[in-house]
């Protein structure tokens, strides 16, 4: 049952949304301790705090982040400029009978950076996507769409797993 935004204490504001999704995670906790689940989740949720509390409760996580989030790219790009553990990966493909549609998605990820800069900060697995699709359109018209996704999570990111992960999130957020 979903986790409605309480006034507390005789309060006459609400509290927030991530107060609500404390409450949550520990009825749905309580309520279906063996259950393996993954939280898709937006922005909002990319903070220590919450992250932290997944982990103790031990569940997975798929955070979507904003490129806002600088010193996140920041990290995630000097560290692999300097220790190339930053890696990329690229996968085309076509799809379509009648009209054929050309997929590029270009793949940037790293495991185990911290969220942030400072100590206390956990460590993150994060990955961006870049999906470019071309086609011919009516009257020989070029057609191009572009979509970016970018997300942090606690599952080890491979090459073998990111069509997977990309997929599931793009799913989640139509």
């Amino acid at each position: 049952m979903p986790e409605p935004i309480m006034r507390l204490d005789g309060s006459s504001k609400n509290d927030s949304e991530q107060t609500a999704f404390r409450r949550f995670l520990a009825d749905f906790k309580r309520e279906h301790p063996k259950l393996k689940i993954i939280f898709l989740l937006d922005a909002l949720y990319a903070n220590g705090p919450i992250i932290k509390l997944l982990r103790e409760y031990g569940y997975e996580f798929l955070i979507a982040v904003k490129e806002t989030k600088s010193l996140l790219f920041m990290s995630v790009k000097k560290r692999g400029e300097t220790t190339g553990e930053t890696q990329f990966h690229e996968r085309v493909f076509e799809s379509g009978e009648k009209v054929i549609k050309t997929t590029k998605m270009n793949y940037r990820f790293a495991n185990n950076i911290r969220l942030h800069q400072d100590k206390e900060s956990p460590f993150i697995n994060f990955v961006q996507v870049k999906e470019v699709t071309e086609w011919i359109g009516k009257k020989g018209k070029a057609e191009r769409l572009e979509h970016n996704f970018t997300f942090i999570t606690d599952i080890a990111v491979t090459k073998i797993i990111l069509f997977n992960l990309q997929k599931e999130v793009a799913r989640a957020g139509k």
